[in-house]
């Protein structure tokens, strides 16, 4: 989402000329970071709130800005609908920014896959090639499963991820080919 507040630009000697968006928006930022969305379910860990950018038009040091945006994202559970916490996320902002609006885009809503033939497929295939008994999760990055979960089960697995979108990002050879030889382990027992 996109919190953008409006302001009128202006010399920073003559703010009464001016609106400076950049403490209302502050505001909005400091309610939202207050927001407890919830405590996790049994399947999904609590969801989370972060901001991932603040920006405004100038980059001058003496200019008020002609408005000033905040980027978020919010990370949920099935305990929450993506048009729920964005009308959460509008009136606090229409409360503590008058005039500001919101923009989102919802990516996906959060879905879960109960165990049956196709998670036992990958937890085989995952056990016969590493030795290790994997445990159901719904931790990690969002999954292109939720535009599938409307026609199929869905399981999610992959690389590890310690490194995810962070600087030199990278994943070890041998964890590629241990994944590569898991999926074929998935194919052939999935297609007999």
């Amino acid at each position: 989402m996109w919190i953008d507040v409006p302001g009128t630009q202006g010399h920073v000697a003559y703010p009464h000329r001016a609106d400076n968006p950049v403490a209302p928006l502050a505001r909005v930022i400091a309610a939202l970071d207050q927001v407890h969305l919830d405590d996790g379910t049994d399947e999904f860990p609590s969801s989370n709130l972060e901001f991932t950018g603040v920006t405004t038009p100038t980059t001058a040091s003496n200019v008020i800005p002609s408005g000033a945006t905040a980027q978020l994202n919010i990370r949920f559970n099935n305990l929450h609908r993506g048009a729920d916490l964005v009308a959460m996320v509008e009136e606090i902002a229409a409360r503590e920014a008058p005039g500001a609006t919101v923009r989102a885009r919802i990516s996906g809503e959060a879905f879960l896959t109960p165990p049956g033939k196709l998670f036992d497929i990958v937890v085989e295939a995952i056990r016969e090639e590493t030795g290790i008994e994997p445990e159901l999760s719904t931790s990690g990055g969002t999954s292109d499963g939720r535009f599938l979960i409307a026609l199929c089960p869905v399981v999610d697995f992959g690389l590890p991820n310690a490194t995810m979108h962070k600087l030199d990002e990278s994943a070890s050879v041998e964890d590629i080919e241990t994944l590569a030889r898991i999926y074929e382990r998935v194919l052939v027992k999935a297609l007999a």
